[in-house]
């Protein structure tokens, strides 16, 4: 049983489909903020609608982290994590989505392309405040996203936990360096 769960990990992985959270390649500053928009690439596709339309609760989790260059070591200066759990009723035919940012909600629509574009957009993140900003220093985002298959039974949401990790490549994207305050 064992070597049956590392074989189908094994092969999901060398066939898995990447998803990346693109860095923002912009940013604003706006009420003492940086406010950052990002959007997703390649990660919907048909295997995970089948998925989400199969009652079966799924989240997304996106981290941002933005970093300050040092000579030696870089050093973590905000680190954000944002949720977005997405749940489709079978009997209704809706769509669920529980937003975490910028405060905790659900939307309901039947509309998969509105419930597509809320999975796959930040918009106006507010990162750090500009006062904890350091002068001609040099900073960066890295970003990332990751999908989890959750509330099955209990054993199937194990093995489907652990799939979800090969069927789906996830690593930090570095951003390009930003000089906030000049």
């Amino acid at each position: 049983m064992k070597y049956l769960i590392f074989i189908l990990a094994f092969f999901s992985f060398i066939y898995s489909k990447e998803i990346r959270l693109i860095p923002p390649n912009n940013y604003t500053i706006k009420n003492k903020y940086i406010i950052i928009n990002m959007k997703t690439k390649n990660f919907v596709d048909k295997e995970l609608l089948n998925t989400i339309n199969s009652d079966v609760t799924t989240t997304f989790s996106y981290y941002i982290i933005l970093y300050k260059e040092k000579l030696l070591f870089d050093e973590e200066v905000k680190s954000i994590i944002i949720h977005k759990r997405i749940n489709y009723d079978i009997w209704s035919e809706v769509y669920s989505v529980t937003l975490d940012y910028p405060n905790k909600r659900t939307i309901y629509s039947k509309n998969l392309k509105y419930i597509l574009n809320l999975l796959t957009k930040i918009t106006h993140l507010k990162v750090i405040n500009i006062k904890k900003i350091e002068k001609k220093s040099n900073y960066y985002f890295k970003t990332r996203l990751t999908i989890k298959i959750t509330q099955l039974n209990s054993y199937m949401h194990i093995v489907y936990n652990l799939l979800s990790v090969f069927m789906y490549k996830s690593s930090y994207i570095k951003s390009k360096n930003y000089t906030f305050l000049k």
